[in-house]
């Protein structure tokens, strides 16, 4: 839909309400395309790129992790290498559903991901996603209010950048996510 916004500066909020929207779902995605223009006198002065989102609610209840109203069985995968449509047709073809992308060891996020993630999504494929590690900074956020605030800055721009991926829904700061506590220091 296209709402009007009265012209001056500033940050502008706009709620479109959705009635009855199809919700993504592991192994049956849905998405939509947001398009973002702003136009004057019906031409357009500025505009982001198109992007897709997808309507899902995710929760835990108890040991469950929940969906749409109801428990998902996850079966993951380490998916190295495979960053195609192909690619993730095929880990579904064989019993996968989720998808474990490593840890983002270095605070870099590279762009190549996003589009990695994405793909995923569009084929139906859960994702546990791993945010900027807090290896390398972790004492010195203890101690050091600079290195804090940068490591949440960084934390917040990455959670931007993946939060309308609707196969995205599982978030980690650790490389050792799997691993018992004794194998971790």
């Amino acid at each position: 839909g296209e709402r009007m916004i009265p012209a001056g500066d500033g940050v502008v909020s706009v709620e479109i309400p959705w009635a009855d929207p199809v919700t993504w779902e592991v192994g049956r995605p849905y998405g939509y395309t947001c398009r973002y223009r702003i136009l004057r006198n019906g031409k357009a002065v500025d505009a982001l790129p198109d992007f897709t989102f997808g309507f899902r609610e995710a929760w835990r209840e108890g040991n469950e992790l929940m969906l749409n109203g109801h428990v998902q069985r996850l079966r993951t995968v380490y998916p190295h290498g495979v960053d195609t449509v192909a690619g993730m047709s095929f880990l579904r073809m064989i019993g996968y559903n989720a998808i474990h992308f490593s840890h983002n060891f270095n605070m870099t996020q590279d762009l190549r991901d996003i589009g990695k993630y994405q793909v995923a999504s569009d084929c139906g494929m859960a994702m546990c996603l791993g945010a900027a590690s807090m290896y390398h900074v972790r004492d010195r956020m203890r101690t050091d209010e600079y290195v804090r605030r940068q490591y949440l800055a960084y934390q917040r721009e990455w959670m931007k950048s993946v939060r309308n991926i609707p196969g995205a829904f599982v978030f980690y700061v650790a490389v050792n996510t799997s691993c018992p506590t004794t194998n971790m220091d």
